[in-house]
Order: structure tokens, then C-alpha cells, then sequence
């Protein structure tokens, strides 16, 4: 009686184990781990200039400000694209937040200064370890071409999300600038988080 009791009691922990384990699928290592990705920077100065190629003669078309998020435009080169020199700066070709369109797209996209070529540093954006959750966000397990496959998982509002545990800092997608790599300590899940809702640092 004792031994069918176990038995019966090692089978239902078996069962609700492989339950809850269907019901919270995730994204593969592999998959994270092979995909082109680019860098997702922390704007570390106010008012930076956004232009429409890398040099001070080139009209202004936007502006970001302190603590806003941009993504590195990298079409080709997997993990990061050079920096162009122009007047003495080093640039770079960032989306940046629109509100009006509401994601990160082609349709805001320019050239940012990075740093004094000269000075090697003080730069004007960074790289991120990890981001705040500003809005709550789902976590899905598709990135490319736009973000699907729900894992089921939600992440709340406040919530840190650390970047993805085979990165060294926090990327995004070169497929898609606004599916963020990221691990979630809390469900010990990888996958894609929406960066528009996210707050880098």
C-alpha cells in the first residue's frame, strides 16, 4: 500500500513538473547565441544633436536627451559597425525614439557625435548592462521581422532585466531594433523584450 502510494505521489510531481515546464517555453541559447545583434546605447549628454550624415555641415533633424535609448544601425556587420570621423568626432548611426511613430524604424534613423576622435572618450552615449521595464512587456521567443511567439511570460513595470547572459551588454537585434536580448532572472528565461517599452542603463 505504502509502495503504490509513492509510486502514485512520483508520478503526479512528474506530471506537474513537465506541466508547468510545457507551459513556459523560452528561447534557445543556440538561437540568441547565432543571431546578428548591435548595440543598444544610454545617451549620456543633453541635447545631442541627430543629423543626416556624420559631420557638423549636415542639417540637424533631431535631438535626444539625457537617459533616452538609441540602437546602433549595423545592416551588415555582426556585433558592431565602425565609427565614421568627421570635425574631429567620431559618429555613429543610430535609430532613436520617435513618440509620433511610437518604435524604433528607418523613419528615425541619423548620425550621432560619439566621442572627440582626439580624446578617446567622454562619450556622448554608452553601452548598457540591462534595462528597467517601463512598461509591462511580454517576452517572446521570435525577433525577426517582428517580434512573435509569446512565451507567456510578462514582465511587470520596474522590473531589471539583465541582457542576455552570452552578451556582454545589452543588444538588440540587427533584424529588428526594437527586439531587445534579454534574461529574466525571475522566470530563468532568455528571449526578446519590445526595447520601446524598456529603459536602458
Amino acid at each position: 500500500m505504502l509502495k503504490s502510494l509513492v509510486r502514485s505521489l512520483s508520478f503526479s510531481i512528474a506530471l506537474i513538473i513537465f506541466v508547468v515546464l510545457l507551459q513556459t517555453p523560452a528561447i534557445t541559447n543556440a538561437e540568441l547565441a547565432r543571431e546578428p545583434k548591435t548595440s543598444v546605447y544610454d545617451v549620456k549628454i543633453g541635447g545631442l544633436n541627430v543629423r543626416t550624415g556624420p559631420g557638423f555641415a549636415y542639417p540637424v533633424i533631431a535631438q535626444v536627451s539625457y537617459g533616452e535609448d538609441i540602437v546602433n544601425y549595423c545592416p551588415a556587420t555582426q556585433n558592431s559597425c565602425a565609427s565614421v570621423s568627421g570635425n574631429g568626432q567620431e559618429w555613429k548611426r543610430n535609430y532613436y525614439p520617435d513618440s509620433n511613430i511610437g518604435y524604433y524604424s528607418n523613419a528615425a534613423l541619423g548620425y550621432m557625435a560619439w566621442y572627440i576622435t582626439a580624446e578617446q572618450g567622454n562619450w556622448n552615449y554608452y553601452y548598457t548592462d540591462g534595462a528597467w521595464v517601463s512598461r509591462t512587456s511580454t517576452i517572446y521567443r521570435d525577433a525577426c521581422p517582428n517580434l512573435s511567439g509569446s512565451s507567456g511570460i510578462t514582465v511587470s513595470k520596474g522590473q531589471y532585466l539583465n541582457a542576455y547572459y552570452k552578451d556582454y551588454e545589452l543588444y538588440a537585434t540587427e533584424c529588428n531594433p526594437n527586439a531587445w536580448r534579454i534574461h529574466d532572472k525571475d522566470a530563468n528565461t532568455d528571449g526578446y523584450v519590445n526595447g520601446w517599452n524598456l529603459k536602458a542603463e
